[in-house]
C-alpha cells in the first residue's frame, strides 16, 4: 500500500502511471489519499479508481491560526529548490518594500542561510502556528495551499530561469507573480475567497487505515 501525504500539482506527472516503465505493475494495490480533490488529480493522471481510497489528511489541519492582517508580517515560504528561494528573499530587498515586515520559513529539509535585519527575520512557525499575517508569498510547496485555507492574501512567486512546479489541485487558482510583480501586490494585498478544507481534504478516518494496514482475520 501507498499514502499519497502530500499535494500532487498539473505540473506533476511523475506521479502517473505512465512514468513508470511497468505502467500500474510496480504501483501499491491500494493508495490511501488525502482528500477528494487529490484523488481526483491521481485519477486524471491515469490510477485505476479500485486502487484509490480516501484516508484522510495527517498533514494539512482544518485548524489554523493564522489569519489576515493587514498590519502583519509578509511570510515568505522557501521553496525545496535553492535558486528559487535565493530568487523570493530578494524580494523582501525591493526598494518599495523597505517599509514591509518579512518573516521567513525556511523548508525542513533545506535551509538556505541570509542576514536577519529588523524587517526580515527567519521563523520556525508554520503558516498554521503564527497569527495575522498580511500576505504569504511561496512558489512550490504546500504551503499556497495552508496559505488559502487560512483566508490569507497568497501569491505563488515564478522564477524567472525555470519552472516552479504548481501544486494547487484542479481549479484553484492563486495569482502567479514574477519577481516584477511582486512588489505592487504585497504593497495591496487582496484577501482570497473562502476555501473549504473539506472540498480538499478528508479527516483521518482510521477504519481504512486498520482494514489497509491489518490483514482480515489477523489480530490487532
Amino acid at each position: 500500500m501507498g499514502y499519497q501525504h502530500a499535494v500532487i500539482g498539473r505540473h506533476q506527472f511523475n506521479f502517473s502511471p505512465a512514468s513508470n516503465p511497468d505502467g500500474t505493475k510496480s504501483l501499491p494495490d491500494t493508495i490511501i489519499c488525502n482528500g477528494a480533490a487529490y484523488r481526483a488529480q491521481l485519477l486524471g493522471l491515469g490510477h485505476e479508481a479500485e486502487r484509490l481510497r480516501v484516508g484522510g489528511a495527517f498533514r494539512v489541519s482544518a485548524e489554523s491560526s493564522a489569519f489576515y492582517d493587514p498590519d502583519g508580517p509578509v511570510y515568505i515560504a522557501l521553496s525545496s529548490i535553492q535558486p528559487i528561494s535565493r530568487q523570493m528573499l530578494a524580494v523582501a530587498a525591493m526598494p518599495g518594500l523597505a517599509d514591509t515586515r518579512f518573516v521567513v520559513k525556511d523548508h525542513p529539509l533545506y535551509p538556505i542561510a541570509f542576514s536577519e535585519t529588523g524587517m526580515l527575520e527567519r521563523t520556525a512557525l508554520t503558516i498554521p502556528e503564527s497569527a495575522g499575517l498580511r500576505a504569504v508569498l511561496y512558489s512550490t510547496g504546500t504551503t499556497g495551499l495552508e496559505g488559502l485555507l487560512a483566508g490569507v492574501p497568497t501569491y505563488r512567486f515564478l522564477p524567472s530561469d525555470r519552472i516552479a512546479p504548481d501544486i494547487l489541485p484542479d481549479g484553484i487558482k492563486v495569482p502567479e507573480l514574477p519577481s516584477d510583480e511582486v512588489e505592487s501586490a504585497l504593497l495591496s494585498p487582496e484577501p482570497p475567497p473562502p476555501l473549504d478544507w473539506t472540498k480538499i481534504m478528508a479527516p483521518v478516518d482510521m477504519d481504512i487505515w486498520r482494514s489497509t494496514l491489518v490483514p482480515r482475520g489477523a489480530l490487532c
